[in-house]
């Protein structure tokens, strides 16, 4: 009886006597068997907070090119293997369109079932996260007892479950790449701290294998590979296992084993490196790097150097959140925001530096909080924000675990030198309530701004009056929901603040063809076809206008331009269309075929083609 209790949740068997010596796996398991509830409590609340995402809907914001208008996710043909290793939307992550694949295959389009795959992916993170730092905190020999432990894990998960500033990257159906990449990122570093369990075991045994064979350690590359197929932003694992090595590992005491420690490094810097390059192909594609015309070095610099205190103070105090921050006007590399962000880097990195001769995991906690956060601080910059609340997903771990650490130790303190030990436990109890609460209620408030298109970017314009893009957004949202005067009102918005804003150029002449002002439209179509030759939109918005004049052979003109530009299924199926308009049915057919092999679930297009005699 005692061995079955001993693996209760498939633990291996210690007694009592062993539990000080147990290795990892052994300690997580403790950790499941006695605290169980409390993990479940966590989780429970995560759980609660994040279902009323399921009311929301997708919004214009990535989610049309991921899922409600990406007909390459309907089907699992050849044309989806092709997409899925091919660079789209300015991304190569192809576990992240497979995944959104089977929720189409799974959900068709209703945007609950898509939410609620980005909510259990974010359980599970949770969870991890919670499992991760309590074997850290084993391997860091700290000498905390079951209480300790377990309340710096609670405080951690609970703040990385519900906390405001991770809500982009769960309510937001786009950010899926996000929790998945997080879900093998984390799964990595647990199968790499069982891996150097074994590690001691081999070398007290004596035992020769090359490293790259033992099984713990093929299965930590094996995650780390699939965190970068569906995220980029992984590329910093290998460091963090170096960090992680440092300390609490402490193997960088030992020359040799210092030596083991980066060779095992090298076969995850190279994949590091071959992902790099590629996503870096893959944003030059799609043509979301700016360049030094788009964004100063003034701006890159104040980027790089504010960042990191900048997502510490949402963190720290989670106030006005928003989907889209926007670059600070007139940026001074002397200016007094910049410098402070220096003087506040510097003084944090110091305080490390001198507390790292007596205790590490300060150093330790900065290191990988600043390293995970340089793919995304914009010395490659990539998309027109400043910065965004869901790159913080995985750097956040480190101060949340670093938080709880020290609440408990602070806990613990006034519990020995403070004469009313049940005051102090209530006091304690009461902290931990209303940090629940307040996360809970900015959280809720937070999931409601990604209700819909019109609800996100009416918050972003009410934050930041002045961005362009979001009044174009807005505009477009409002057009689907068929208040045409309402969003040709924001596209001149945007083209105030931004006269050459390709975008609101062309929905603004999508706007007055819906109203019927074909004169106006087309105006506004050829001047941004004038300013910009190669936007494909442009040439197909123009096509359109001159089908609706009934003008088919200008509209033909325009759309085979449009196709030259960029292969769509939209051209072959507008440019079947205007063939049929002009009787040349056998054309049309042709045009009609290569439509339906791009989109094969179109039956209104199947029942064309055979009412056309297209199909037999």
């Amino acid at each position: 009886m005692k061995d079955a209790k001993d693996r209760h949740w498939g633990c291996p068997s210690a007694g009592r006597k062993d539990k000080a010596k147990v290795n990892t796996r052994q300690a997580g398991c403790f950790l499941l068997q006695r605290h169980r509830y409390h993990i479940v409590l966590v989780l429970s609340i995560t759980l609660l907070v994040y279902l009323q995402v399921l009311q929301n809907g997708f919004v214009n914001w990535d989610d049309d090119l991921y899922v409600y208008e990406n007909e390459h996710i309907r089907a699992f043909d050849r044309n989806f293997l092709r997409f899925l290793f091919s660079f789209n939307a300015g991304n190569w992550h192809p576990l992240t369109w497979l995944s959104h694949t089977v929720d189409y295959a799974v959900w068709n389009l209703n945007p609950a079932g898509h939410h609620l795959m980005s909510i259990f992916l974010h359980l599970f993170n949770t969870f991890l996260v919670m499992l991760l730092t309590e074997r850290l905190i084993r391997r860091a020999g700290s000498g905390m007892d079951e209480e300790k432990i377990f309340s710096v894990v609670g405080i951690t998960g609970l703040l990385f479950g519900i906390h405001p500033i991770h809500v982009e990257s769960v309510a937001w159906i786009s950010e899926r790449k996000d929790v998945l990449c997080a879900f093998f990122f984390i799964l990595s570093l647990l199968s790499y701290l069982r891996y150097t369990d074994s590690v001691v075991t081999r070398e007290r045994s004596m035992e020769k294998d090359p490293f790259w064979t033992h099984s713990r350690y093929i299965t930590t590359f094996g995650f780390f590979l699939l965190s970068l197929l569906s995220k980029p932003m992984a590329v910093t694992l290998p460091a963090v296992m170096l960090i992680i090595d440092w300390y609490p590992l402490g193997r960088f005491g030992d020359r040799r084993e210092a030596k083991a420690a980066f060779i095992e490094k090298i076969p995850f810097i190279a994949l590091s490196s071959a992902s790099s390059v590629v996503t870096v192909l893959a944003q030059h594609s799609g043509g979301a790097i700016a360049n030094l015309q788009d964004i100063s070095f003034a701006n890159r610099a104040f980027q790089v150097l504010n960042g990191p205190v900048f997502y510490l103070a949402k963190m720290g105090f989670p106030y006005k959140l928003i989907p889209f921050y926007p670059f600070p006007p007139h940026v001074s590399l002397v200016s007094f925001s910049l410098l402070l962000s220096v003087f506040i880097l510097s003084v944090i990195t110091v305080i490390c530096f001198i507390a790292s001769r007596g205790k590490k995991i300060f150093a330790a906690v900065w290191a990988y909080y600043i390293v995970t956060l340089l793919p995304v601080l914009g010395i490659i910059h990539v998309g027109k924000q400043f910065m965004a609340d869901r790159y913080t997903y995985l750097p956040s771990i480190g101060p949340f675990f670093l938080f709880g650490i020290g609440v408990v130790m602070l806990y613990h303190k006034a519990l020995v030198g403070f004469g009313r030990k049940q005051a102090v436990k209530i006091a304690f109890l009461c902290f931990r309530v209303i940090l629940a609460g307040v996360l809970i209620y900015l959280t809720s408030m937070q999931i409601q701004i990604w209700k819909d298109g019109i609800t996100l970017w009416s918050k972003v314009i009410e934050a930041e009056p002045g961005v362009a893009h979001a009044y174009n957004n807005l505009g477009e949202a409002l057009l689907v929901h068929g208040d045409i005067n309402g969003s040709a009102a924001m596209f001149e918005k945007a083209l105030a603040i931004e006269p050459l804003n390709e975008d609101a150029l062309n929905n603004l002449a999508l706007s007055f063809l819906e109203m019927g002002h074909h004169e106006k439209a087309l105006s506004y179509a050829l001047l941004l076809i004038q300013i910009k030759p190669g936007n494909e939109s442009a040439y197909n918005t123009a096509g359109e206008i001159y089908f609706k004049r009934g003008e088919y052979e200008k509209a033909i003109e325009y759309f085979m331009k449009a196709m030259k530009i960029k292969d769509k299924p939209l051209q072959y199926f507008n440019i079947a269309m205007t063939l049929e308009k002009l009787g040349r049915r056998m054309e049309a057919c042709d045009y009609w075929f290569r439509y339906l092999d791009r989109n094969k679930a179109n039956s209104e297009v199947l029942h064309h083609m055979k009412e056309m005699r297209c199909i037999p």
